[in-house]
């Protein structure tokens, strides 16, 4: 079967696992080295020079003041179209519906999705300027994608609600209700959830830490595994200090039938859907929930047909234990699915690269796609379980 030129495919995908120190290593470098290798895990030759629109996910830091145009520069090309997001988990998967609704409108032929972190050097003390501003020839800012609303309100911030590691424990104790758990009882099936996702990480040689952790050493508090904020202890919580970048290439069909890119390589996204709860915390009836995932998880099954016990792999994002299981819960997924939740990340455990969490729902471990037919279910969320993206894709034999 041979596909309209305006069908959107996953063409070229790489990531960037830097452990080594180098005082000279700096966020849009490490991109820039994921863009290149996803480049050239098209099969093709002059790849990136042929993309018409970038879009660079947020930096936590430094501060570069146009990161989408460094990282045109970084990589000697000159596309149309340079966008720069807000943080949020989800905008990697977002990212992805969106230019996918663009090809398959006829908008544009080909698209660069790119991020990372440098935090890990940054933290160390060793970078070069990277407290500060390093890229000084573009002052003028980038067009963002996305929506940029603070994450919290002056009220949640007036009691102590405004960091992540301060408001998903208010989830989890609410979810442990819901549950009817004790406090023993829950801390135990949290480090049981995260045993789980560690055994991914340990077995996969780009996650950030790969240390064998048992349920036990997860769930105890202890000397090298404080208590964060309760019932999470360190080892709960994701990794933020990490070198780490990925980078995904999207064109359209006829784009890759023009660059000679095999068909064989080509992922399907075959549906999308994104959704929000009520934006702030303070305002919503039950935190122990997420209507949001649920109505997306619905409008994936009447898209595309698939109830989730057919589902072949999942990613559910996995920045802390009770966003795994309010999309676990929402996605009717068992607590006893012996489905694995991740598919190659392995929650904080593997990596944190920022907000650039498209590589582990794309990638194999080695960084490269799935050379084989393989269908995903792909859960992304922004921030405070408010934004929503989910999505299905096929990798599958086809005739260009």
């Amino acid at each position: 079967m041979k596909h309209d030129d305006t069908t959107p495919v996953l063409v070229g995908a790489g990531r960037i696992t830097a452990r080594e120190p180098d005082a000279e290593r700096t966020p849009i470098g490490l991109i820039a080295q994921a863009a290149r290798a996803a480049g050239d895990d098209c099969g093709a030759t002059n790849v990136l020079p042929e993309v018409q629109s970038l879009t660079c996910l947020n930096i936590l830091a430094p501060s570069y003041p146009n990161a989408p145009a460094s990282l045109a520069d970084k990589l000697d090309i000159n596309p149309q179209e340079r966008f720069y997001t807000p943080i949020g988990g989800n905008m990697g998967q977002w990212l992805v519906e969106y230019y996918a609704n663009r090809i398959a409108a006829g908008e544009l032929e080909c698209a660069l999705i790119a991020g990372g972190e440098a935090l890990a050097t940054q933290m160390r003390g060793k970078g070069s300027g990277l407290s500060g501003i390093i890229d000084k020839n573009h002052a003028e800012g980038p067009a963002m994608l996305g929506d940029s609303r603070e994450p919290t309100n002056a009220l949640e911030q007036r009691h102590g609600m405004g960091l992540p590691i301060q408001i998903y424990p208010l989830f989890e104790n609410a979810i442990r209700r819901r549950y009817g758990h004790s406090p023993a009882e829950h801390q135990q099936a949290l480090g049981e959830l995260y045993a789980g996702l560690n055994d991914v990480a340990v077995a996969n040689p780009q996650a950030w830490r790969r240390a064998p952790l048992s349920a036990q050493d997860i769930a105890t508090r202890g000397q090298k595994n404080r208590m964060v904020g309760a019932p999470y202890t360190k080892h709960m919580n994701a990794i933020i200090a990490v070198d780490q970048a990925a980078a995904l290439v999207m064109m359209s069909a006829g784009k890759a039938r023009e660059l000679g890119i095999d068909p064989e390589r080509w992922v399907y996204p075959l549906a999308a859907a994104s959704a929000s709860d009520r934006w702030y915390v303070s305002e919503r009836d039950d935190l122990s929930q997420s209507p949001a995932i649920a109505a997306v998880g619905r409008a994936l099954q009447q898209t595309h047909g698939l109830a989730i016990n057919e589902v072949n792999h999942i990613d559910l994002y996995s920045c802390f234990p009770s966003a795994v299981q309010m999309a676990r819960d929402a996605l009717s997924i068992a607590a006893d699915d012996s489905r694995p939740l991740t598919v190659d990340r392995g929650a904080r455990l593997s990596r944190r690269s920022g907000q650039q969490l498209l590589h582990a729902c794309y990638c194999r471990n080695d960084g490269t796609y799935p050379r084989r037919p393989l269908e995903y279910r792909l859960g992304q969320r922004r921030g405070l379980v408010y934004e929503q993206t989910f999505a299905r894709a096929l990798r599958r034999t086809a005739a260009g």
